[in-house]
């Protein structure tokens, strides 16, 4: 049956999609609340394509020296747990 595989694939869709919006909502929200348009501002920010605009030194020193590598060490974990 040939549409067992499209069936797979886009179940491996919506789980990517459905992790993109779990680290959005992850990064965004906390103590210190950081709006999620504020966030491609700090990645480019970040990546040196922009200057700072729209964004607190504050939400910089707390997306990347906390959420961020949280949120990728999380990631990485159940990667490495589902194998």
């Amino acid at each position: 049956m040939g549409g067992t595989g499209n069936m797979g694939d886009r179940v491996i869709i919506g789980l990517i999609l459905l992790l993109i919006l779990a680290s959005v909502a992850s990064l965004s929200m906390g103590a210190i609340q950081i709006p999620a348009k504020n966030l491609g501002s700090l990645f480019l920010h970040k990546m040196g394509l922009t200057d700072q605009a729209g964004f607190s030194a504050q939400e910089e020193a707390v997306l990347f020296g906390l959420r961020m590598p949280r949120l990728l060490l999380g990631i990485l974990i159940g990667a490495t747990l589902s194998v």
